[in-house]
């Protein structure tokens, strides 16, 4: 019977996911209708490795919920993982509103093995050999994840001088 081992390398280690609070007009039509096409463009996957996971709207007072997942083959053990979790509300009339967005990015990396012996050299061809090529490939990803988010800041129209939410900046824009 196969078994496997898996590693999850983050893209942004320091942080859980890059997050923005953005205070724009129809946030959630805007990434709805965008989302499949910026992720597959940017990643360069077709559809079958794109997922709508969830997507949530509440009519009665504007709240909205959805979440994203793309993948891309790496090779045959390494997988490029993207998740975009939105969540916010925005007014039914005016349509204005804010949106919250959390970009996770990470890398998988999967072994499969039968015995202890074959278990044990996939770590020592991971630590000695493997480690360079996730090294090229982890800068890369987290390249196209940073793209990624300048899309969306685009879409939704905030530029590099006009003010938003971010983590780290917890004002409120007016």
């Amino acid at each position: 019977m196969k078994k496997t081992i898996v590693f999850k390398e983050d893209l942004f280690p320091n942080v859980d996911s890059k997050k923005l609070h953005i205070k724009t007009n129809n946030p959630f039509g805007k990434l709805r209708k965008s989302m499949k096409s910026l992720l597959k463009g940017i990643l360069e996957i077709n559809t079958a490795k794109f997922w709508e996971k969830t997507i949530k709207w509440d009519i009665t007072d504007g709240s909205f919920y959805a979440l994203w997942k793309a993948w891309r083959n790496e090779d045959e053990h390494t997988k490029t993982i993207v998740e975009v979790e939105i969540y916010g509300v925005q007014d039914l009339k005016t349509k204005d509103g804010y949106v919250n967005i959390k970009i996770k990015g990470y890398l998988q990396i999967k072994y499969s093995y039968r015995n202890s012996l074959e278990k044990s050299l996939w770590f020592l061809y991971n630590f000695f050999f493997y480690k360079n090529w996730i090294r090229k490939v982890w800068i890369e990803s987290r390249k196209d994840v940073e793209e990624i988010e300048e899309a969306i800041k685009k879409l939704l129209g905030v530029s590099k001088e006009s003010p938003y939410i971010t983590s780290d900046n917890p004002h409120i824009v007016k």
